[in-house]
C-alpha cells in the first residue's frame, strides 16, 4: 500500500476521533477547522487576517459553534527565510468567532496541532469534488426524499495495522502534534501575544488551503505558565480586541424604504405609439415602442452573464408584461455583510391584441437578480421589497408572504402548482465576507433556507441546505437532481414529493448541465462536448426519450427556453463572433447574433425560426405566449411580436370544442 494511502486513512481516523470527541460540551474538547485560503510566509505581513472554517459542531461554555461558521485571526510575527536567515516562522492568533450565533464575537483560541492533505494517490479514483457538491450538484430541498448517511468507519474493516499504532488514533493528540507536513514544526502559545508558532528550517512555511488546524480554547490550550502570565495575555488579547472594535467605524443606519409599489396609471393608460412592422425584422408583425414609458437599454458595460434589467412575461394570451429598469436613484445600505440596491423597475401590461397599455406599476426590489417568474395561466410571481407577491389578471395582488433573509432564487414548477424558494442566511460579518470573497473571487457558502410553497403561497414544507451556484429545477411532481455516476457520464433524477424517485436518463457532458422545465413533462437541458468545446441543448420527455436536440458550436451561449400549453418550445440561442467559454466576461459588440427557434414537440416540426444581429443582453427576453399563437422578443426600443401557426389544440380550444388526439 502507498505511503500516501496510509496518511490519508491516519488523517481520516484522526478527524474522525476529532469529530467524536467535539460532541461533548467540555472546555478540552478540540474544535476541527480548515483554512479557508493558503498562508504563505513570503506572502504574510503583521495584520495580515487568517481565516478558518468550522468542520462539525463544537461546543464550550461561553461559545456554540455550527458547522460551516467562521473563526477568524490574523498573524501577528512573520519571519521569513533568507540566504542569511535560514530559519522561517509564522505567528497566529485566532481571537473571534461566531459563537452563539453572533457574528465575529470575541473568543479566543491557540492552534493545537495541524493535519495536513497528503499527496493525491494516483491508484485511487475518488470523485472528492462531488462528494461536497464541486462536481456534483447535490439536491437542496431535501423535501420528501430522505438521503442516507455516509458508512460510518469500521476499525475491524482497517486493514492497515500501521495507522492503528499512530498517536493519532490513540486516542490521545499532544500539543504541537504535526501530521501530513514534512519540517514544520509547532509550539503552542509561546509567541507573541500567546499565539501559537509555526516554524520550519528547510523552507518557508506554508500550509495550503483547507489544511486542518486543530484549536483548542486559549486558557485550556496555552503552554505552562503561571496564573499571573496567563491574566496578563488574557489581558493583552482582550485589550486587543477593544481597540479593533473602538476602531471601526459604527455602522450607519439603513436609508427609509420608499413605498414597494407605486400605481403610475391604470385602465387603458394610452395607445401604443409607434406601433408599426419592424424593418429589421421580416417576421415580426409589429414593434411595440416603449420609449415614451421610459425604456433605454443600458449594454455598454462588461457582462459574465445575461442580466435582469428587462424581462418579458406572458399571464395569457390578452395580457403581456413587460419588465424594465428605467435607471431611477438607487438606495445602497452598507450594513449588511451584503450590501444590497434597492431600485425601482417598471411593470408595463400590454394587451398586444389592441395594442394597448392596461397598467403601469413601479416596483421597488432588492438586488440586481432575477426578480419575476411565471406562475400559472394569468399569473406572475414578483419579488417587490421584502415580499414575494402573486399577482392575478390586471396585475391584482392575490397573495404575498414576507421574506426574513435575502432571497437568493425561486423556482416555480411548470404548471405554477408549487415554488421552491432559496433564502440566505449570513454566516459572516461584513468584514469577513468581504475577506473571503477577496480570496475565492465568488461568494463564499452561506446558509440556505428552503421553503416548499403551494399555488397560494402557504408554506407546506421547509429545510436547511447551503447555498451552491447551482438552482433546482421543478417537475409538477417533485424536484430534478443531476449527480455525477463517472467522468462526464450525470444521471437526471427526480425525487418526488410522494417520497418516491424515478432515474429519468443520463447523459453525458464536459460540464456540469443545466436543467430546466419550460412546460409540463419535458426537461430542457443544456450540457456542452470536450475540445472542441460545443454548447447543445437538448428537450426530454419525463421517460427519458430525446425529442429535440442540437449540437450547437463553440459559438454558441445562453441557450434558454418558454413553453406553450399547446405542446411548442421557444429557444434563444446567441451566437458570439468567436469562441466563448462559459462564465467569460464579454461586451455586447462580442455578440454577432441572436436566434429565436419555435418547434412543435410532438414532432419537433419548426414552426418559426427568426436571426437578429440586435441581441438583448436580458436573460429573459422572450416570451411564448400560453396558447402558442405568439413569441414576444425585447428589441432595442421594446417589444417585437411574431405570429404562429394556430396548433389544433389552440383552434379546439378557441372554439370550446374538444382537440383530437
Amino acid at each position: 500500500m502507498h505511503v500516501s494511502r496510509l496518511v490519508s486513512v491516519c488523517l481520516v481516523l484522526m478527524s474522525d476521533l476529532l469529530l467524536a470527541q467535539q460532541r461533548r460540551v467540555d472546555t478540552q474538547a478540540p474544535l476541527l477547522t480548515e483554512l479557508v485560503a493558503p498562508l504563505d510566509a513570503p506572502r504574510l505581513y503583521p495584520g495580515a487576517p487568517a481565516l478558518l472554517k468550522v468542520k462539525a459542531a463544537w461546543a464550550a461554555p461561553g461559545c456554540t459553534l455550527r458547522a460551516g461558521s467562521t473563526v477568524s485571526g490574523e498573524v501577528v510575527a512573520v519571519e521569513k527565510r533568507s540566504r542569511a536567515n535560514k530559519q522561517s516562522s509564522v505567528t497566529i492568533v485566532f481571537d473571534r468567532a461566531d459563537c452563539n450565533g453572533e457574528l465575529s464575537s470575541p473568543f479566543a483560541f491557540n492552534v493545537f496541532a495541524v493535519i495536513g492533505i497528503p499527496a493525491p494517490d494516483r491508484d485511487a479514483v475518488v470523485d472528492s469534488g462531488g462528494l461536497f457538491g464541486g462536481k456534483a450538484a447535490r439536491p437542496v430541498s431535501g423535501l420528501g426524499v430522505s438521503q442516507p448517511a455516509p458508512p460510518a468507519y469500521n476499525p475491524n474493516l482497517d486493514m492497515t495495522t500501521k495507522a492503528r499504532s499512530s498517536s493519532a488514533v490513540s486516542g490521545y493528540i499532544s500539543p504541537g502534534q504535526v501530521v501530513g507536513i514534512d519540517h514544520l514544526t509547532l509550539t503552542v502559545g509561546t509567541g507573541a501575544e500567546a499565539g501559537s508558532v509555526l516554524s520550519s528550517d528547510a523552507r518557508n512555511v506554508r500550509l495550503e488551503r483547507a489544511t486542518e488546524l486543530v484549536l483548542m480554547p486559549r486558557r485550556s490550550s496555552a503552554a505552562p505558565a503561571t496564573s499571573a502570565n496567563a491574566a496578563s495575555t488574557s489581558a493583552a488579547a482582550e485589550s486587543r480586541v477593544t481597540s479593533k472594535e473602538a476602531a471601526a467605524p459604527a455602522p450607519k443606519p439603513p436609508l427609509p424604504e420608499p413605498p414597494d409599489e407605486t400605481d403610475l396609471c391604470a385602465a387603458n393608460c394610452s395607445l401604443i405609439a409607434d406601433s408599426r412592422l419592424a424593418p429589421s425584422t421580416q417576421a415580426a408583425a409589429a414593434e411595440l415602442s416603449m420609449t415614451q414609458f421610459g425604456y433605454a437599454p443600458h449594454e455598454r458595460r462588461e457582462f459574465t452573464a445575461f442580466s435582469h434589467e428587462s424581462a418579458l412575461l406572458y399571464l395569457d394570451r390578452s395580457n403581456l408584461l413587460f419588465l424594465f429598469d428605467p435607471h431611477q436613484l438607487r438606495h445602497r445600505s452598507g450594513a449588511q455583510p451584503r450590501p444590497t440596491a434597492t431600485r425601482t423597475v417598471r411593470a408595463v401590461l400590454i394587451d398586444p391584441s389592441s395594442p394597448k397599455i392596461t397598467r403601469v406599476l413601479d416596483w421597488r426590489v432588492l438586488g440586481e437578480g432575477q426578480y419575476a417568474w411565471p406562475a400559472g395561466p394569468g399569473r406572475v410571481l414578483v419579488h417587490v421589497g421584502r415580499q414575494l407577491c402573486l399577482y392575478g389578471p390586471g396585475l391584482q395582488l392575490l397573495h404575498a408572504v414576507t421574506l426574513p433573509e435575502t432571497l437568493d432564487w425561486v423556482v416555480p414548477s411548470p404548471s405554477g402548482e408549487y415554488f421552491l424558494t432559496g433564502s440566505i442566511r449570513e454566516r459572516h460579518s461584513a468584514k469577513i465576507h468581504d475577506q473571503l470573497l477577496a480570496v475565492g473571487t465568488v461568494e463564499p457558502e452561506e446558509d440556505l433556507d428552503v421553503q416548499l410553497y403551494n399555488r397560494d403561497l402557504q408554506r407546506i414544507a421547509s429545510t436547511a441546505s447551503t447555498s451552491t451556484p447551482l438552482r433546482p429545477a421543478l417537475t409538477d411532481a417533485g424536484e430534478l437532481h443531476v449527480s455525477l455516476v463517472k467522468a462526464h457520464r450525470w444521471r437526471i433524477t427526480e425525487a418526488r414529493w410522494n417520497g418516491s424517485e424515478h432515474e429519468v436518463a443520463t447523459i453525458v457532458s464536459q460540464c456540469t448541465p443545466r436543467l430546466a422545465t419550460p412546460l409540463t413533462g419535458y426537461i430542457f437541458v443544456v450540457g456542452c462536448t470536450p475540445a472542441p468545446t460545443l454548447h447543445w441543448f437538448r428537450v426530454l420527455r419525463m421517460d427519458g426519450h430525446v425529442v429535440l436536440k442540437e449540437r450547437g458550436s463553440s459559438q454558441e451561449m445562453g441557450q434558454a427556453a418558454d413553453g406553450a400549453s399547446d405542446g411548442s418550445v421557444a429557444v434563444r440561442t446567441v451566437r458570439a463572433a468567436t469562441s466563448m467559454q462559459e462564465g467569460a466576461a464579454f461586451h455586447k459588440g462580442d455578440l454577432r447574433e441572436q436566434q429565436i427557434s419555435v418547434y412543435r414537440l410532438s414532432d419537433g416540426h419548426p414552426l418559426l425560426q427568426t436571426v437578429s444581429h440586435d441581441v438583448s443582453l436580458s436573460e429573459q427576453s422572450f416570451a411564448l405566449a400560453p396558447d402558442g399563437s405568439q413569441v414576444a422578443v425585447l428589441g432595442g426600443k421594446g417589444v417585437l411580436l411574431f405570429p404562429l401557426p394556430v396548433s389544433a389544440q389552440a383552434a379546439a380550444s378557441a372554439q370550446g370544442t374538444p382537440a383530437l388526439p
